[in-house]
């Protein structure tokens, strides 16, 4: 059996310094919390960021630690998404009625963090889908989706994923120049 070497494909080129924008506000916004957790979002965020802008190894890392843990993630989160009454594979929205405990969660951190990430998401998957499969850009935006639901997905998984996804991204920027400042 070979093996084929498949080249790293990067950060969204056609429209990166927007995403890089786009990821740099919504670290604004959740640093604009007096929650610690949401202030932690926000160095994530950060260092997202700047890995996207200098398209560097870090980003490449960080992508590659957390495809270590994201299949597991998301069938927890698959599991909270059938117990709220969806379907999986029916890609559709619903509407339910927030439980406490994730009243809970999400009360830690910034709400205009919290809408603009649930919004993000659903725009990077129709982005995606809005492009030809043998178009690299959506290769590159399928894996900025991947950073933002595993951000998400920490941020409302946060017993068990919090800590891994921000570690798969802080651990992995050492190197990183931040060069935009909140």
């Amino acid at each position: 059996m070979k093996a084929n070497n498949i080249k790293w494909p990067g950060s969204p080129k056609e429209d990166g310094s927007w995403f890089v924008k786009v990821t740099l506000q919504l670290a604004k916004d959740f640093s604009e919390s007096s929650n610690e957790r949401s202030k932690r979002i926000s160095v994530v965020l950060q260092n997202l960021a700047s890995a996207m802008l200098e398209d560097s190894k870090a980003y490449y890392d960080m992508f590659t630690s957390l495809q270590m843990f994201y299949q597991q993630m998301s069938e927890d989160w698959n599991a909270l998404y059938v117990k709220q009454g969806g379907k999986i594979g029916s890609g559709t929205y619903i509407k339910a009625e927030i439980d406490e405990e994730v009243q809970v969660i999400v009360a830690q951190y910034s709400p205009v963090g919290i809408m603009k990430i649930q919004a993000i998401i659903p725009f990077l998957r129709d982005s995606i889908a809005k492009l030809s499969k043998t178009n690299p850009e959506a290769e590159r935006i399928h894996i900025l989706y991947v950073f933002y639901s595993s951000i998400f997905n920490g941020i409302i998984l946060q017993d068990k994923w919090f800590n891994k996804v921000e570690n798969s991204i802080n651990s992995n920027a050492q190197d990183l120049i931040l060069k935009s400042t909140i």
